[in-house]
């Protein structure tokens, strides 16, 4: 089982932390009409596991919301697995960093921002990833000039 937990409660957000079970935890402190529970600022879009598509869960409580995946009845406790999975996520403006934390040894990771039409006309990219390959980071165009992509 892998859960993404998004929580508005700090108390919460830190007792998830050593929380073993859980894949990913973010917090979201409340800003006007938007907490860490509305569908708006976070979506846990697709998971994957060894490329079948799983079934996700979503889960709304007083903290936020939760996303629940099971990893399959074929996968044992000790099989190495492939999971791959897409979301969206409402970053807050508090300046011009964007911060992705992975939280768990990643293989081949690929990441793929997009930022048209918000006001972003150039972003640069700081990586602090190690590995035995250096990081690539290439500035995808397309034909829409309201969007923009930044592969990494």
């Amino acid at each position: 089982m892998l859960r993404f937990s998004y929580v508005s409660d700090l108390e919460a957000y830190r007792e998830l932390l050593p929380d073993a079970t859980s894949a990913a935890e973010r917090y979201f402190p409340p800003v006007d009409d938007l907490d860490a529970a509305s569908p708006e600022v976070f979506e846990l879009v697709e998971l994957a596991v060894n490329g079948t598509p799983q079934k996700i869960r979503r889960r709304v409580c007083n903290e936020g919301q939760v996303f629940t995946c099971n990893l399959g009845s074929d996968v044992k406790i000790d099989d190495a697995v492939t999971v791959s999975y897409t979301y969206r996520v409402l970053v807050q403006q508090h300046g011009r960093v964007l911060h992705l934390d992975l939280a768990q040894p990643t293989k081949d990771f690929r990441a793929e921002l997009w930022y048209g039409d918000c006001g972003i006309r150039h972003m640069n990219v700081v990586d602090y990833l190690s590995g035995p390959r250096q990081p690539q980071h290439t500035h995808l165009s397309t034909s829409d000039p309201g969007t923009v992509r930044r592969s990494v």
